[in-house]
């Protein structure tokens, strides 16, 4: 057993599917299939029911989950504490949810910057995924889309962004200068999928106004969205500063009348526990410019 098998299983375990959590690590589907049986192996147990349905674990597999979780933790903390031994530099860990870099990348550098005794290693997740790095101290840090206030997070609010609806040219909502949740009545939505909070913030939304979505498509890349709204697949619901970015011919984003509905990140650490020096530097130093 070694840390790249416990990362496999526990990519595994999560998803629930072989060629997504092959993709995922970046390996072939019969290279993971080869880690977990030899696991199987060496434990002298089976670890997942193998289903038409995906790979679902049995008792043993969520009682390995358990340890692979805290051998991972062990293991993220050793290479940091040999990384600082051999470099002189204490590590950072950030988990980052997709789109917050575009943002807050500027303040990393100038952080490192200022404080060459630290080293900021970062990584991009799902929203749920960016918690999860957290609640299981795969991370010293995140950067988070808010969704609810967590009883396990300490939290300090960095920026909001609006949320906009992304309408092809000749659409009946074309020259709309703001759009209401019951414009979309109706109307096929391509969105970010469940990882993601404004999958569910917009589908509350909408059950709000009375009806329930036509989710067309759900995607973890929110570019497609933008393509996939200009092939006229549907509309894409997509973030401010993305759609400026992004800009697609034949495509336009339209705000939403709803001021409160709103893409927010949120920098966090886990409640109850004292910060690595390094962190702790970092928190402040963001806290002080936000």
């Amino acid at each position: 057993m070694d840390s790249k098998s416990i990362e496999c299983f526990i990519t595994l375990y999560r998803l629930h599917n072989m060629h997504k959590a092959a993709d995922s690590l970046y390996i072939s589907q019969q290279g993971l299939s080869r880690v977990i049986q030899n696991l199987e192996r060496e434990f002298e147990v089976q670890l997942f029911d193998r289903r038409k349905t995906g790979m679902f674990p049995t008792k043993a597999g969520d009682i390995f989950y358990q340890y692979a979780v805290k051998f991972s933790s062990e293991t993220a903390r050793l290479k940091r504490e040999l990384y600082s031994v051999s470099t002189g530099k204490e590590e950072i860990r950030l988990a980052c949810a997709y789109g917050s870099l575009h943002i807050l990348y500027p303040y990393i550098r100038s952080f490192m910057k200022d404080f060459p005794e630290y080293q900021i290693k970062w990584a991009e997740y799902t929203d749920v995924e960016t918690e999860r790095q957290l609640q299981e101290d795969s991370a010293d840090l995140a950067f988070c889309v808010k969704k609810d206030e967590s009883v396990e997070f300490e939290t300090y609010p960095l920026f909001s962004k609006n949320v906009m609806v992304l309408v092809y040219e000749d659409h009946p909502l074309w020259n709309k200068k703001e759009i209401s949740f019951q414009d979309l009545q109706n109307e096929k939505i391509i969105l970010e999928g469940p990882e993601f909070h404004i999958f569910s913030s917009f589908q509350k939304k909408c059950l709000d106004a009375g009806f329930y979505p036509e989710i067309a498509a759900q995607t973890t890349e929110i570019n497609l969205c933008h393509k996939l709204c200009r092939m006229k697949e549907g509309l894409g619901i997509t973030i401010d500063f993305i759609a400026q970015m992004h800009q697609i011919p034949q495509v336009k984003a339209i705000p939403f009348k709803d001021p409160a509905f709103t893409w927010e990140v949120y920098m966090a650490v886990k409640k109850r526990e004292a910060l690595p020096k390094g962190a702790g530097a970092f928190w402040k130093y963001l806290t002080a410019l936000f």
